[in-house]
């Protein structure tokens, strides 16, 4: 199977922050593109490959450390959240948010990540800049 989706970046041009306090933004759509494939095989063992073409990094995780890494990412995260670290340690490498992207995905479908049976492949291009604000992580997401 072979899933392909496409998001454009947003520009906020006013109220950026606001809209962390329920209040409104003004915002529009850039045609600039993040396309993201994510395809399955049978190959065995199974396991989770990204692929950032435009950084060009590529990760092959089994299972197994897949997982691992998914509960270190959120433990950090709690320790963000407990004040004991910096929102900057949370995510260490550049596909630790497509990671955990697809590791709460399946647990909202109820399944673990010990349980996945089939190898997955997730490529992600994007003429997003990083860093200006656009929602290039969003674009991924």
């Amino acid at each position: 199977m072979k899933f392909t989706a496409q998001a454009g970046a947003k520009l906020i041009l006013s109220g950026e922050h606001s809209v962390l306090y329920h209040c409104p933004a003004i915002s529009c759509f850039l045609p600039i593109f993040t396309t993201s494939t994510l395809a399955t095989s049978d190959e065995t063992p199974p396991k989770i490959q990204v692929n950032l073409l435009d950084l060009e990094f590529k990760i092959s995780l089994s299972i197994a450390e897949a997982s691992k890494r998914f509960a270190n990412i959120q433990r950090r995260f709690h320790e963000f959240q407990s004040g004991q670290r910096a929102i900057q340690e949370v995510l260490e490498s550049p596909t630790d948010l497509i990671l955990c992207c697809l590791a709460e995905t399946y647990q909202w479908l109820k399944i673990p990540l010990s349980e996945i049976s089939t190898s997955i492949e997730i490529t992600v291009q994007s003429n997003i800049p990083i860093g200006r604000g656009l929602g290039s992580s969003g674009s991924v997401i």
